[in-house]
Order: structure tokens, then sequence, then C-alpha cells
């Protein structure tokens, strides 16, 4: 369990992001492609905005990437796209343009209540689901979440009301096209 000061902590991490900037350049980004394919690590590409999936296209003309590509989406940071659900739609429907079927992809919606609203729209969309506490607290208004568990059972739940299940680590491992636990250098 999480101590009190959780809360007073992340709003100090989150006011102290205002004046931060994240240094995201082409050399940073083709570099960081070539540490993963030395590794044969597949990344996560996270889009904030529609301009990271025309740099994901670019890393993909360049061949510094390998297809299919699973893109997760995190809507409702400062600086990023609204966690709304038109916004979802227009990253998806960006995501299809660019790569065709060649990507998987899921979203985040950061906070309470994005991260669920996001989450049902993924379910009905064939999309895959995040949830976390690196991208919320709360299971609902009134109550703070003590683990990720109890988030990750929030979205079982939501789930089960799309006839979606979820994935066991072999089946994640395999729609995703990762190498596996043991395959691992650490």
């Amino acid at each position: 369990e999480r101590g009190g000061d959780f809360e007073a902590w992340e709003i100090d991490y989150l006011e102290g992001t205002r004046d931060y900037i994240f240094r995201n350049t082409f050399a940073d980004m083709e570099r960081v492609c070539a540490m993963f394919r030395e590794a044969g690590a597949k990344p996560e590409l996270e889009a904030y905005d529609v301009g990271h999936l025309y740099n994901i296209k670019y890393l993909l003309g360049r061949d510094l990437l390998d297809t299919p590509v699973h893109v997760q989406f995190v809507l409702g940071v400062m600086g990023a796209n609204a966690a709304t659900i038109e916004q979802l739609m227009h990253m998806r429907r960006t995501s299809t343009e660019l790569f065709g079927e060649d990507y998987t992809w899921s979203a985040a919606g950061v906070g309470y209540p994005a991260e669920y609203h996001l989450a049902a729209m993924c379910l009905m969309l064939g999309g895959h689901v995040r949830v976390g506490l690196e991208d919320n607290l709360r299971l609902s208004r009134e109550k703070r979440a003590d683990t990720n568990a109890e988030l990750v059972e929030k979205a079982v739940a939501l789930g089960e009301m799309f006839d979606r299940e979820p994935a066991t680590p072999d089946e994640a491992r395999e729609a995703f096209g990762l190498k596996g636990r043991t395959e691992v250098a650490f």
C-alpha cells in the first residue's frame, strides 16, 4: 500500500513538469530504434499527439522499425491530445491511414474517468487496454486504488461486458510479437 503522501508527491511532480522539455529528436529516435533492434526487443511506441504517428511513419520508411508496430495512444497528458473519444478516433483513423492494418494499438487515458472511458472504446474497436497507477490513481471518484491489481480487475470486468477476455502472458507475447521472458538478457 502506498503512503498517504503519494498524491502530494504526484502533484509536486506534475507541477515540476510545467517547465520541462522532453527531448525527442529524430537522432534520438533513430538511436533508440537501433538499440531496440540490436537487443531483439520490440518497442511500445507511445503517441501523445498525431505528430508522433508521423514520426513512426518516418522511422518505418527508414526501415528502423519492424512491423507490425505497437502504438500506445497516451491521451490526457498536459500538452498532448485530450483524453476524449474524438481524439482516440482521430489517432486510430490516422494510424490506419499511415500503417494500414500493420499495427496493433491500445490507449491510455490519463486520470479518472478517462482511463476507463478510453478502455471501453478500445474494447469496442478491437484495440488493447492498458491500465495502471502510472496513468490513474482512482477506481472511482470516491476511491483511490491501492494496487495495480485493483485497476486491472476493473478493466477485466469492463472487458467481460464486451465479450473480451484478458490474454494470458503467452497469448500477449504472441499477439504483440514479443520474444518472451526466457529470451531477455536480464
